[in-house]
């Protein structure tokens, strides 16, 4: 079986380890993987061990003759790489950037195809898009999520129009744990997508508040959005000033200038933010993001809201806030803070969890059977 797993830029960059892993773990079952991710990424992955690169254009007019021609360009590629005609069997897709090209590259190929709807704010969109495809032409179609909450949700939406597969992406745990800082200073980390002032501040403030008699806190802030503009450079640029105005604005009404330090891209850059002791989530994204999993495998101890659609995160695996206020934040940060039995019961307590329900091989096994699955509907027609 040959496999291209297309990604958008921002996926190929902040989710890499992910990617390899899952590379790795196909080739050791015989799926010939080929990676085809933006031009700007290829630079910086270089050649694949188990997998051929290529790149491919993300920017301009996404419809039409457009996507069919980038389509048999990308397929042309692919065969010159691979020095062989033989065809693709399945085109997987993270991002909501791919889709159109993917499934354009699918109808061309006639392949299975599988969409990640990885966040629940692309449920909506994922279940329009595959309405809208010619399944006439796609013969297997596939939307994989992480949650059973969203599986659920979009079953009863999409009907025959694709099959719903749970495939949660996973991660290798360390063999110990991160020890807990022993000195005057707390390591914090806060990953924010929308950047608000209005999740960001109560996050803060409650740090602020569960540390005002020690240890010092230096916290490492990252407000990139997880869906950067497609089309339009200068208006992604503008979103992430917006962002990190926010972000400043918060850190100087809370007087924490001193203490906040922008981290950006830091799902790209993950090994420092691997060294802190906490990690901060201000809003509930609904999001599947690997760093949160590696922080929770390596004995970090997170904290943010009850999140439905991100399930693991909860009572067994961090520190749940259950107000958007600050007195709730400073709760929850100062029940562990106070308490060494407390941290260390929670740390390996998530440990095991991700160990046993969020593992890597896991979700290889997972979306082997959803290319069987769609794979086998395109051998079927």
């Amino acid at each position: 079986m040959r496999a291209l797993i297309i990604a958008d830029r921002s996926i190929a960059l902040r989710e890499r380890a992910m990617l390899a892993r899952l590379e790795v773990g196909l080739a050791d079952e015989g799926v010939r993987v080929v990676h085809a991710v933006p031009h700007v990424c290829a630079d910086h992955m270089g050649p694949g061990i188990h997998a051929t690169v290529v790149g491919y254009f993300d920017r301009g007019v996404e419809f039409g003759p457009f996507v069919s021609a980038k389509a048999g360009d990308l397929i042309q590629r692919v065969q010159d790489r691979e020095e062989s005609e033989s065809p693709i069997d399945v085109v997987h897709a993270f991002g909501h950037g791919t889709w159109r090209l993917a499934a354009e590259i699918a109808r061309q190929c006639r392949a299975g195809l599988l969409i990640e709807v990885w966040r629940a704010s692309l449920v909506s969109s994922a279940v329009a898009f595959v309405r809208e495809l010619k399944l006439s032409s796609i013969a297997g179609v596939g939307l994989v999520v992480g949650e059973e909450a969203m599986a659920s949700s979009m079953s009863a939406r999409v009907g025959r129009s694709a099959v719903i597969i749970e495939a949660p992406w996973g991660v290798h745990v360390p063999e110990r744990p991160r020890s807990r800082s022993t000195g005057d200073v707390l390591g914090v980390g806060m990953l924010s997508e929308a950047g608000d002032a209005r999740s960001i501040v109560p996050a803060l403030g409650g740090l602020r508040e569960a540390t005002k008699s020690g240890p010092e806190t230096l916290v490492f802030a990252d407000v990139s959005s997880a869906e950067p503009q497609r089309l339009n450079l200068s208006l992604d640029a503008r979103s992430v000033r917006t962002r990190e105005a926010g972000l400043w604005s918060a850190a100087r009404k809370l007087g924490m200038l001193d203490r906040v330090s922008l981290t950006p891209e830091m799902e790209a850059r993950r090994e420092p933010i691997l060294q802190v002791d906490m990690l901060l989530l201000p809003e509930a994204s609904g999001s599947q993001r690997t760093l949160v999993l590696e922080a929770m495998g390596s004995g970090i101890i997170v904290v943010g809201p009850p999140d439905a659609n991100f399930s693991v995160l909860n009572e067994r695996t961090g520190v749940i806030v259950g107000k958007a206020d600050a007195a709730a934040w400073a709760s929850a940060i100062g029940s562990v803070l106070g308490d060494a039995a407390q941290w260390g019961a929670i740390s390996a307590s998530a440990r095991t969890v991700i160990r046993e329900h969020r593992s890597a091989s896991a979700h290889i096994a997972d979306v082997l059977k959803a290319y069987d699955r769609v794979v086998g509907a395109t051998a079927g027609r």
